[in-house]
């Protein structure tokens, strides 16, 4: 016996589709054609049955079958349902273009064409001798126009679960065509990091692949597929990531305040959300752990050994940005709190050491500031000649053959790190 099907009542309007009062959807976190392009008619509230299909936790994605497009009566029902692990993003299986189309007064139904039932049109016959009925398809004749076109990724417009890209053939130069391409991967956020898309294919380019087919009504109906687009897949989507945070981390944008040390959310706050999507953001230590990923950090053990066997389970990461991007690490020993700073490929570590009674750590951290915001204006040169706190305990441990490949200087460096940390 199969497991009882679940149902939720979706509230739709001009600004999205509503699962309670609260909580709504945006058009473009859908897998609807982009909202200028259709409206829906208000005079009545409009309430639509939905089957529960699936639930994507990981991309926040729940998708639906529509069962009813007229339940008004259930406003009751509506406003008592609470989501039980909460979406961003929302897809709808193939739609009754015959209850859609009364629901609006605007909408251009070759848009809707990738989330459309087909409908099948039949036809009756009768044999010679009339002694019996025969249902069959109709014959109708189309045209079909082949497509194989080039078309710049940076021009292509991600949507839910498609692409849509645009072309003129022509057989019909007075009409430019938008064609969707589908990938269930596909994110509407995936538009604001486009140019790191092109950097994991390794090309600026996307080959469209297809035909179109023109009935006797001039009914168009398109059928395209890319190689590109089809390898966006989430392995291919932790590639732009990753290539996203290297981006963020090896070229930082410049944060007009007077600060030196930065939480991961304060550190993203200095980024434009429109440009970021939601591809970057994470915790210090996930942050940390995509980064040692990367072939670019000479550092990579000093890092892993820090964060791994040192840093203070109850505080966070903070991070610098400059003279490098780096990190700086809280060790509780003993006697002392310990603030280590590892800069990115740098060739020694930092370490400043505090009475641990006395104090509060926060003020720990505003002197350690201080201390970095110095080095940051003067250098670091300044900084060890002459000019440091003498109410900090100051030690520099050296990356001893960090550019040798034949020497594996990690070894002297942690046995050092650990004769400052009491």
């Amino acid at each position: 016996m199969g497991k009882p099907e679940k149902h939720i009542i979706l509230r739709i309007t001009n600004e999205g589709v509503f699962y309670n009062k609260d909580a709504r959807i945006p058009w473009a976190h859908t897998n609807f054609p982009p909202k200028e392009t259709f409206n829906f008619n208000e005079r009545s509230e409009i309430f639509w049955k939905a089957r529960l299909l699936s639930f994507d936790a990981g991309r926040s994605l729940l998708k639906v079958a529509i069962v009813d497009y007229d339940t008004e009566g259930q406003r009751a029902a509506f406003a008592r349902q609470k989501a039980k692990f909460p979406f961003r993003n929302l897809v709808f299986s193939p739609l009754h273009w015959e209850a859609l189309e009364p629901l609006m007064n605007i909408y251009n139904k070759q848009l809707f064409q990738p989330i459309l039932e087909t409908s099948k049109t039949w036809r009756m016959t009768r044999s010679s001798d009339e002694d019996w009925v025969d249902f069959s398809e109709p014959e109708e004749q189309k045209t079909r126009i082949d497509l194989h076109f080039e078309y710049p990724l940076n021009k292509a417009v991600f949507k839910m679960g498609y692409v849509e890209v645009e072309h003129q053939v022509k057989e019909l130069p007075e009409q430019t065509l938008t064609i969707p391409i589908e990938n269930p991967n596909i994110l509407p956020e995936f538009d604001h990091v486009k140019p790191f898309f092109a950097k994991a294919l390794g090309k600026k380019m996307i080959e469209v692949r297809g035909y179109l087919e023109i009935d006797e009504a001039d009914h168009i109906e398109i059928r395209c597929q890319s190689k590109e687009i089809s390898q966006i897949n989430d392995k291919f989507i932790a590639t732009v990531r990753k290539l996203r945070l290297e981006d963020a981390i090896f070229k930082p944008k410049k944060i007009t305040v007077d600060k030196s040390l930065f939480t991961p959310e304060e550190y993203f706050e200095g980024f434009d959300e429109a440009e970021l999507g939601n591809t970057i953001r994470q915790s210090d230590k996930d942050l940390l752990t995509d980064l040692l990923e990367s072939e670019k950090i000479r550092n990579r053990k000093q890092l892993l050994y820090l964060s791994g066997q040192l840093q203070s389970q109850r505080i966070g990461l903070r991070f610098t940005l400059s003279p490098k991007f780096g990190f700086l690490f809280h060790v509780e020993g003993e006697t002392m709190d310990h603030f280590i700073w590892e800069l990115l490929n740098s060739h020694a570590t930092y370490i400043w050491s505090i009475d641990r009674p006395g104090t509060s750590l926060q003020h720990k951290f505003r002197l350690i500031e201080r201390e970095i915001n110095f080095i940051r204006e003067n250098g670091r040169r300044v900084y060890l000649d002459h000019a440091r706190n003498e109410d900090l305990l100051f030690s520099k441990v050296n990356h001893e053959n960090s550019e040798s490949g034949l020497v594996d200087g990690f070894p002297k460096w942690r046995v050092r790190v650990g004769e400052v940390l009491v």
